[in-house]
């Protein structure tokens, strides 16, 4: 490989980089603001009375899971959510690793099971096939994922 072209394929790796670090960027800003305006606390006294330990982990995968599933940003909503979650959690006697575990998978289920997820998108344009296919065919291990995932996280809030 030529030095130029080495440069050449450099350059365009990091161009390709740049809306990602522009998403966890922003996302890392808006956690400032949020935390600047207390979001968290007003968050916890509103929410804290109608959820317990047991559940708490299952909600957070699930809304995670939705909130990515919505968005496509696999890093953008757990910033956003953690500095939230995490004070909830402890709050009300949740396992904080049980909770930052249901963030993350979360996150990466709704990230696979979306359309228009980078991880789609990446997936689909290297294995040379459409878009849409590729993601069609990911909803069913997805939906199995998710259902085991679920019941787990029940029963380690109840146990845990």
């Amino acid at each position: 490989m030529s030095f130029s072209r080495f440069c050449d394929l450099a350059m365009h790796g990091f161009c390709n980089m740049i809306p990602t670090v522009a998403i966890i960027f922003f996302a890392f800003v808006m956690q400032e603001a949020m935390t600047d305006i207390g979001i968290a606390d007003y968050i916890i006294t509103l929410v804290q009375p109608h959820v317990n330990a047991v559940i708490f982990p299952l909600v957070t995968f699930l809304v995670v899971a939705i909130l990515n599933f919505s968005t496509g940003s696999v890093w953008g909503i757990p910033a956003i959510v953690a500095p939230i979650l995490l004070p909830l959690a402890e709050s009300i006697g949740t396992n904080l690793l049980l909770v930052m575990g249901a963030i993350v998978s979360g996150a990466t289920l709704g990230s696979h099971a979306c359309f228009y997820s980078d991880a789609t998108v990446l997936t689909s344009s290297c294995c040379k096939i459409e878009n849409m296919d590729h993601a069609l065919s990911q909803i069913p291990y997805a939906l199995c994922a998710s259902g085991i995932s679920a019941l787990g996280y029940l029963v380690c809030g109840a146990l845990l």
